[in-house]
């Protein structure tokens, strides 16, 4: 680790070691490092002001110089920062043109947003443009990671390139919080569920599906049965828009985690739309299409048709983040009535699971070689993986630092924090985004609690109902059925390139092409057929794919 030297030497002497530090050091820098003492705990950082620039995405609301979070952890660290910040829609092609024209600044913060600071990306530039991190960490100038990657070493791994180095930090789910073991415990939604029909269920006496024979039986009755009691056979039993959120449940019924890349239970890359599972999937989702019990629109509806269908309570069961955001109930009251779905099993697959990501998510953060002081930088991000920085960086500073909340006090005298005056109620969201980076954005930190924040002093400080009881469904029917089907990694270069730039989108577009030909009965999935699929992928490339993708796995869990 570079540490600040105090040497009376000669200015030849001086003039050498600047050189060399120009030249060289751990991070390979291009321009003369300022020599900078950073501290490695509390604040500020630095004892004389350090101005660096900054490479970010903009959110679309608020102005980075503006924002009141980064100026006021500016003044308690020591650290300022000039920015520079396309939009998101055109962040890639802007951080491309920076690489090649090595105009880049010190750091580059949220360009995981969209992709920007790809893994590919990090392998082209990384050891040259940009730097290693891992000494910077383990010495000690990242106290709140280093102590995350300790207790969670698949984080490390899922964050070292193929050489062996760490070239950007990751926006970690909250479930790696050790700083609030109570919020780290509690499951998360990390995609649409599906929901049902309460209402319905109740009138029908029905149990909530376990096993997709139980979900089959319940939708045949919700065709049949006239649960909305107008005397019609206006009934759709399932529905979304597309099979986004839809089709991992019934993949996962299937024993399978995605169409794509996974891993099983003895450690063997499979390619899940080429598996006899994956067969058995395509029969069951074309048998609900065909008996009318998966939504005829379901390929082409948009999610507001979907939504209209809900308002008129013509569905049973159907997807959404909320059910209350298809149903149109009462968040607090009518919403509570219908619940989530259970994990399915199936004959194909006995115990229930439901796959999820490892809540890593790679190109958060980096330093560049122009970096004058990457120790300053590094001890300037670490502060968003304690829950402290976190929740900071969620709501950002008081009404007196700028903010768009203030502290008061209730009639009991209790503080409390209340959104400023001036704050549409109604969309808070807009006022938020214009204090912090931390909207929208993929962003280096941990997950962490929200902070409450009240309308009015007086206001009840406590969950929403619909919270408390999401909370309920989530411990009963998420927690200990959650499952990761692949880590995030790397591939080397030379991995990359036996891939090809198209091989991944190809296979996927024909394998979603060809699903939605056998569920709506377009084409008959007979064995022939299947074979001559199994074939076309085979050609696109699929086996290839797949001896890639174990090499670059048991690199991965080697490492």
């Amino acid at each position: 680790m570079k540490k600040t030297r105090f040497m009376k030497v000669t200015a030849l002497v001086i003039l050498s070691l600047g050189m060399l530090s120009a030249c060289g050091g751990k991070g390979g820098s291009d321009t003369t490092k300022e020599e900078v003492k950073v501290e490695k705990s509390g604040f500020p950082i630095v004892k004389e002001s350090l101005e660096l620039t900054m490479f970010a995405p903009s959110n679309g609301l608020g102005a980075y110089e503006d924002m009141a979070a980064l100026n006021t952890y500016a003044k308690k660290t020591g650290i300022s920062f000039t920015y520079t910040t396309p939009p998101s829609s055109d962040l890639s092609a802007k951080l491309n043109l920076a690489f090649a024209s090595g105009d880049i600044p010190d750091v580059i913060y949220g360009a995981g947003t969209g992709g920007a600071l790809s893994k590919a990306v990090e392998i082209q530039y990384g050891g040259t443009t940009l730097i290693p991190l891992e000494s910077y960490i383990d010495d000690g100038y990242a106290p709140n990671l280093k102590a995350i990657l300790e207790a969670y070493p698949n984080i490390r791994k899922s964050i070292t390139a193929p050489d062996g180095h760490i070239y950007s930090l990751p926006s970690l789910s909250g479930k790696y919080n050790i700083q609030d073991e109570e919020f780290a415990k509690k499951p998360e939604l990390t995609r649409g569920t599906i929901w049902y029909n309460g209402k319905w269920l109740e009138k029908l006496g029905l149990k909530e599906p376990k096993t997709i024979t139980e979900f089959y039986e319940m939708l045949v009755k919700f065709r049949d049965e006239d649960p909305n009691g107008n005397g019609k056979a206006d009934e759709i039993p399932l529905s979304s828009a597309k099979l986004d959120s839809l089709r991992p449940w019934f993949l996962n019924a299937f024993g399978l985690y995605s169409q794509e890349q996974q891993v099983n239970e003895q450690g063997k890359v499979i390619y899940g739309a080429i598996d006899e599972n994956y067969r058995h999937y395509i029969e069951f989702m074309h048998k609900l299409y065909k008996e009318k019990l998966l939504d005829q629109e379901v390929f082409s509806q948009s999610d507001d048709q979907k939504k209209a269908k809900g308002l008129a309570n013509q569905l049973g069961a159907y997807t959404d983040w909320f059910s209350y955001f298809t149903s149109g109930k009462d968040e607090n009251t009518g919403a509570l009535e219908d619940p989530m779905a259970y994990p399915l099993s199936s004959e194909y697959s006995p115990e229930a699971f439901l796959s999820t990501n490892d809540g890593v998510s790679t190109g958060a953060f980096a330093i560049t070689n122009k970096a004058k002081s990457p120790e300053a930088a590094i001890r300037w991000v670490d502060y968003f993986y304690s829950n402290e920085g976190a929740q900071f960086l969620k709501i950002g500073p008081d009404k007196e630092e700028g903010g768009f909340w203030h502290y008061d006090k209730n009639a009991n005298g209790d503080e409390v924090k209340v959104y400023n005056e001036e704050v549409d109620r109604a969309n808070t969201e807009d006022a938020r985004a214009k204090v912090t980076p931390d909207y929208g954005l993929v962003v280096p930190k941990i997950g962490a609690e929200n902070v409450v924040l009240i309308n009015e002093k007086n206001e009840k400080v406590e969950p929403k109902a619909f919270a408390v009881w999401l909370d309920g469904e989530l411990a009963e029917k998420v927690a200990s059925y959650e499952k990761v089907g692949w880590p995030t990694l790397y591939m080397s270069k030379e991995q990359q390139d036996q891939l090809g730039s198209t091989m991944q989108t190809d296979l996927y577009t024909y394998v979603e092409g060809q699903e939605a030909k056998w569920i709506t009965g377009k084409e008959e999935l007979t064995d022939a057929s299947w074979e001559k699929y199994v074939g076309t992928l085979k050609q696109i490339g699929v086996d290839k794919f797949i001896e890639v993708y174990q090499e670059a796995y048991d690199n991965w869990k080697n490492t």
